[in-house]
């Protein structure tokens, strides 16, 4: 933590000092304008607003990206053993792991799941992730975009693109589940009918039956096994943890999860010295209940 927290001290020391430099620049442009030299003025004005948008911008987004590669090392890394931080190629997390989970109905025949725009797409720079084993389970977390359609209350289809953080688990065999688990939210109440016209095969197992309540819908095929009652009510105190909507997938010998609108990022000031509690913000606390989860599957 200390050895981070020197680092982005180093840097944001960098940031102040290109920041005083534009406010010599200005103060140049001020001191001709005072001596109605208007030419030289503009000049150190037009320099400013180069300067601003060129210099301070770029070293504005390293700063943010070098705060948030500290941040995940010292919080999400340190959850996994041998943790692997991948800043551009989401840590291996590819389609075909996406599809397999059967959990959101935006695949279509030939299309990938991860998004196509440009720097926001699971195979394409920008999109950080982490790898790395928990016991013998092998884990990878990454933001992904994810290509998604719905049926509207008018029963047009409607497209969009879902960001949030996916938890891709392998275990070293089968499991013998084969279930699905959403969270009540607009994403659920959006694609639900989808994912039942997509997914047939899965049917809407009873609340009472596994003993949890109904703001959490759990699908699953028939004749397949169910965890204990500590893996289901762990899951639905995830649920309610996150700020996000959870939903999970449990097949044959993989586990995924997937958080709307969570990322492996913190909020980063420029503007503002970096401290250690700064450094120490867990980005994706939910990630230590879904190793607790998955601890009860293997």
């Amino acid at each position: 933590m200390e050895e981070s927290l020197q680092r982005m001290q180093k840097e944001f020391k960098k940031n102040r000092t290109a920041a005083f430099v534009l406010i010599g620049i200005l103060v140049l442009g001020m001191i001709f304008a005072m001596m109605r030299n208007m030419p030289l003025s503009l000049f150190f004005v037009v320099m400013a607003l180069a300067y601003q948008m060129v210099v301070l911008r770029i070293m504005g987004k390293r700063y943010e990206k070098k705060m948030n590669t500290e941040n995940i090392s010292q919080t999400i890394c340190r959850e996994l053993s041998d943790a692997v931080l991948d800043e551009n190629g989401g840590a291996g997390l590819t389609p075909e792991m996406v599809e397999e989970a059967e959990l959101l109905p935006h695949f279509e025949e030939g299309k990938s799941p991860f998004s196509a725009f440009k720097g926001v797409c699971g195979v394409m720079p920008s999109w950080r992730g982490v790898s790395g084993p928990e016991g013998r389970v092998k884990v990878i977390v990454s933001d992904v975009a994810l290509n998604d359609t719905y049926t509207d209350v008018k029963g047009a289809r409607k497209g969009l693109m879902n960001v949030g953080c996916f938890v891709h688990a392998e275990f070293p065999q089968k499991t013998g589940y084969n279930l699905r688990a959403m969270a009540e939210g607009p994403l659920l109440t959006h694609m639900e009918e989808d994912f039942q016209a997509k997914f047939p095969e899965l049917v809407r197992v009873s609340s009472a039956k596994l003993q949890i309540p109904d703001t959490l819908h759990v699908y699953a095929s028939e004749g397949t096994d169910f965890p204990s009652a500590e893996f289901f009510k762990k899951l639905k105190n995830l649920a309610d943890f996150t700020s996000g909507e959870m939903w999970m997938s449990l097949k044959e010998d993989h586990a995924d999860f997937y958080f709307r609108n969570r990322f492996l990022a913190v909020p980063v000031n420029v503007k503002i010295a970096p401290t250690r509690e700064m450094i120490g913000l867990d980005p994706l606390p939910e990630l230590k209940r879904v190793l607790e989860i998955l601890r009860e599957v293997d």
